[in-house]
């Protein structure tokens, strides 16, 4: 295992073991999204999130799948915390830890700043916060379209605007969720002037609304798309 490796799971330790012990009687729910981009199965995206009334954790990970990494290879881990404030996600603290082909990366989000660590050697650089909430709390667990005007992926910020909302009856096979939806297209535009449209399918889980199919839009490129698996062993 190499010393990044090792390095980044000891501060991922770290991290967890400053956010509030959540109890055993508050929920606890496990998402499982599977990725596709056109018909290939891309991988699989699981977050743990434990919500309090007033507060909520995450753990999660990502990993693409053996047939997309003959094209492109990507894994990560990451975890955050943050207050719940009117059915609104606000991140206080942000870790991930990221791998492709070309490199490894971790990146510790605090109250102040943003640390971030490509090799061992170079230690740590510092750089300022980005602004607004984590892309997973705002597009992922909201459970409204996220008003906001920014989002961050813990150490870039992101402009976004709602720019539709409707809704629509979801249909899909048994794995997947099939009901009722609110759909939010939003517009996301990043520092160098690039722009992606998202479309955001709201859906009801046990009680809890949560985001159960997500697609970004790619100009003359198949869509990759994450949609909320029921029966994860299926």
């Amino acid at each position: 295992m190499s010393k990044l490796v090792r390095l980044s799971f000891g501060l991922l330790i770290i991290c967890f073991s400053l956010l509030p012990r959540v109890s055993q009687s508050q929920e606890s729910l496990r998402l499982n999204y599977a990725a596709r981009v056109g018909p290939l199965s891309a991988g699989n995206l699981v977050i743990d999130l434990q919500p309090t009334p007033t507060t909520y954790e995450f753990l999660g990970k990502f990993k693409t799948s053996k047939t997309m990494e003959r094209y492109y290879k990507w894994s990560g881990v990451f975890a955050a915390k943050g207050a719940l404030l009117d059915n609104r996600f606000l991140t206080e603290a942000y870790f991930t830890r990221t791998e492709d082909k070309k490199r490894k990366r971790v990146v510790i989000f605090s109250d102040t700043e943003v640390r971030r660590l490509r090799k061992v050697g170079e230690g740590f650089k510092t750089k300022p916060r980005p602004r607004g909430v984590d892309l997973i709390s705002a597009l992922f667990l909201s459970p409204n379209c996220y008003e906001g005007s920014q989002v961050h992926d813990g150490e870039d910020d992101y402009f976004i605007e709602v720019k539709k909302k409707h809704s629509q009856k979801l249909r899909a096979a048994a794995r997947y969720f099939s009901g009722q939806t609110t759909v939010c297209r939003y517009h996301l535009r990043d520092n160098k002037n690039r722009s992606r449209s998202l479309e955001v399918a709201i859906g009801d889980i046990d009680g809890r609304k949560l985001a159960v199919k997500v697609v970004a839009r790619v100009p003359l490129l198949p869509n990759p798309t994450f949609r909320l698996l029921m029966d994860p062993m299926t």
